[in-house]
């Protein structure tokens, strides 16, 4: 069974991959694969990818390789929300996340209210 869900919202013009249940590795590669197919060929894509359901079950050095991974994939102009909850007890894994990304180039910020998230993505 599928852990994610991918939806277009054509109005916003926002790309949103739902996370729920544990996350491991293979997940996560599993998920983003899906992603990068509907972003192929789109220069700025917008992303909010929902990680509010979600517990995150990946090594520091996982999240090293799935940072760059991206960014073979990820064009510059890309905008990743990540939206996650202010009391989730894995707060500090998602921030070390968001950090590697940056370090990396990849545009992706952290939010945990979906109207900031979306209003980011947006701007």
């Amino acid at each position: 069974m599928m852990a994610h869900q991918i939806d277009i919202d054509q109005v916003k013009g926002i790309i949103r991959l739902v996370h729920w249940e544990s996350i491991h590795k293979e997940a996560l590669l599993v998920s983003h694969q899906e992603l990068l197919e509907k972003i192929k060929g789109m220069e700025a894509p917008k992303i909010l990818v929902d990680l509010r359901e979600a517990i995150l079950k990946v090594e520091d050095w996982e999240k090293r390789e799935f940072a760059e991974w991206h960014k073979q994939y990820v064009t510059k102009k890309a905008k990743i929300a990540a939206l996650i909850q202010a009391n989730d007890p894995n707060y500090n894994d998602f921030q070390h996340l968001e950090t590697l990304f940056v370090n990396r180039g990849i545009n992706l910020r952290m939010f945990d209210n979906e109207y900031a998230a979306e209003s980011w993505l947006a701007g």
